[in-house]
């Protein structure tokens, strides 16, 4: 996420088959000084809002509250419907997407990509 002051924001989680964490982690660079590197467990991400695909009827979180050493965030999706159907290249179905970056205390302070694999179906590695 690139926050409007200049700053970054990047946060991920990398998912078990029964959806717990198995890696998680990201960054936060400020517009000046140096970026603070999360450390496993500092990133936790809530679900707050689902939608579901009326082509794959995949349900996916397209907006979510995510608590970080920095601040904590709601991910909000500028439009839904942002699947992806890939399988005929790389075999995967997916949704990537435009995304607001709010702060705690509800103000815009950035814009991004937000990106949810294994949704539809388990991603293949």
């Amino acid at each position: 996420m690139n926050l409007l002051d200049g700053s970054a924001l990047t946060a991920f989680r990398l998912r078990s088959r029964n959806g717990r964490a198995l890696w998680d982690g990201g960054s936060f660079r400020p517009r000046t000084g140096s970026p603070y590197i999360f450390s496993p467990g500092e990133v936790v991400f809530s679900p707050q809002r689902v939608w579901k695909s009326p082509a794959s009827q995949a349900t996916y979180p397209v907006e979510w509250i995510v608590r970080t050493p920095a601040d904590f965030y709601t991910v909000r999706a500028v439009i839904d419907n942002q699947e992806l159907d890939s399988r005929a290249s790389t075999g995967a179905i997916y949704w990537e997407g435009l995304s607001e970056l709010l702060d705690s205390n509800g103000r815009l302070v950035g814009h991004g990509y937000l990106e949810m694999t294994g949704y539809a179906q388990p991603l293949r590695l």
